[in-house]
């Protein structure tokens, strides 16, 4: 990643002109860096309804690259647009980091996957996200 840069602004108050430059405090940056890192593994999001959808997903510590394995309280909260159903469910621990998450869709619709941890700190908003989708069964076409 690419260092941030910091703009300077020049400022004009009464009569007098100054130059004032904004940098990162290094001391806040490290209280509000964040011990870990979601990464969904590149997986089928669509599904047909009543399908048993196995999402993995990766947690890595960004400060040694290294997996987060030791998590036993990482839960899913599964959700279909627009609220009306809900379920919890604990991610499976897999090794080197990777976790599965199987959760059944039941009807036809939208469904949000949302992560917490209490070890890890982590609300279900502070983790990224993972939307899937539920389509009709396809009904095969009839030979004649």
């Amino acid at each position: 990643m690419a260092p941030m840069t910091w703009p300077s602004y020049e400022l004009t108050a009464l009569s007098h002109c100054f130059t004032l430059t904004a940098e990162r405090d290094p001391a806040l940056a490290a209280r509000s860096a964040k011990p870990y890192r979601l990464e969904f593994l590149a997986e089928e999001r669509d599904f047909t309804a009543g399908d048993t959808a196995r999402v993995h997903l990766r947690l890595i510590n960004p400060a040694t690259s290294q997996p987060i394995s030791d998590v036993a309280d990482l839960e899913a909260q599964i959700f279909q647009v627009p609220g009306t159903w809900r379920v919890l469910r604990s991610a499976k621990p897999l090794g080197d980091g990777i976790y599965e998450v199987a959760i059944e869709l039941p009807n036809l619709g939208v469904y949000y996957l949302n992560l917490a941890s209490r070890s890890l700190r982590a609300r279900y908003n502070d983790l990224p996200s993972l939307v899937l989708r539920a389509r009709e069964t396809r009904i095969p076409a009839e030979k004649g």
